[in-house]
């Protein structure tokens, strides 16, 4: 068997572990006695320690990765039965819980005992000592149990307009600014059922054709409901079958509007007394069978004294 021969001064014996180690000083020495290339090109294949202490830098070159076992070894990965932690990098810098063989994916968690985000097989988890404030489940559902806000008021969005929630739901809102409807919505006051049910109920603020429509609507069903106008809360008008008021109903100036036009005119006319101050046009036959049959005493009253309209004189 061939003997390497290097001085003795750069030797040291150390029989407590049974090997021979090359002092630093010599390290060019016996590279030259053992025909190795520069140091960078020299390599070990592994290194098994129980500690170690590094007062530089610890590199792990492109291609490579760091890993903290939970269960098993580095000779496990391939074949047998791991958890582990992983840091590695390809296409950028990752921080995984990988396990393989029967081994279950670990619990990742960064930050402190206090603060924390804990990555498990169901999501990510926020954590504020025990209380969870915010989680990312697997099925892509954002949970927080508590308030999500911005940094600066007035100065963040939540979406964008090529970018929209599908739908947002909540118990209550506040807008200091204004509430926009875009081209083609509506706003819905539901009554019975919500968006997207068969049977509903509901009051919808929409335009229609260029008009303006506030419409009480129903589905499969539900029932249409009438339409009430009220002033604190007391019913003013009421749209149902019939339009009904419930004041009294006059012109803002007087002699002003007209009530129907010379084209459109009302059908009927039932009221209690009517009271003119100007002419009073009848273009038709004016029927007079309620008039009283005897004289009411009242100047100008009409009355029937045997088919015989007369004026009572008072």
């Amino acid at each position: 068997m061939a003997i390497l021969g290097v001085p003795s001064t750069s030797i040291v014996d150390s029989t407590s572990v049974g090997r021979s180690l090359i002092t630093a000083s010599d390290a060019a020495a016996a590279r030259v006695i053992m025909e190795l290339a520069a140091v960078d090109d020299v390599t070990f294949n592994s290194v098994s320690s129980v500690d170690g202490s590094f007062s530089g830098t610890l590199d792990t070159e492109v291609g490579g990765s760091n890993r903290l076992f939970l269960l098993g070894s580095d000779a496990d990965v391939a074949a047998g039965n791991t958890e582990y932690l992983d840091i590695s990098a390809d296409t950028a810098l990752r921080i995984y819980g990988k396990a393989t063989g029967t081994g279950v994916i670990p619990e990742v968690t960064i930050g402190n005992s206090d603060q924390r985000w804990r990555m498990t097989s169901t999501g990510i988890i926020a954590t504020v000592g025990t209380v969870t404030k915010f989680s990312i489940s697997a099925a892509d559902t954002v949970l927080s149990t508590t308030r999500v806000k911005p940094e600066l008021d007035n100065t963040t969005t939540l979406g964008v307009d090529a970018q929209r929630w599908s739908d947002i739901y909540s118990v209550d809102g506040s807008f200091s600014g204004n509430l926009n409807t875009e081209v083609g919505g509506s706003n819905r006051v539901y009554n019975l059922g919500t968006d997207g049910d068969t049977d509903t109920e509901y009051l919808e603020l929409r335009y229609d054709s260029n008009e303006g429509v506030i419409d009480t609507v129903a589905t499969g069903s539900g029932a249409t409901r009438d339409l009430l106008f009220k002033r604190d809360g007391v019913t003013k008008l009421e749209l149902s079958a019939n339009v009904t008021s419930h004041v009294d109903l006059r012109p803002l100036n007087n002699n002003a509007v007209s009530c129907g036009a010379a084209n459109k005119r009302w059908y009927a006319t039932y009221s209690k007394i009517i009271d003119a101050s100007g002419d009073v046009v009848m273009a038709a036959n004016v029927d007079c069978t309620g008039l009283p049959t005897s004289d009411p005493v009242v100047a100008g009253r009409l009355w029937n004294h045997n088919d015989t309209v007369k004026i009572s004189a008072g």
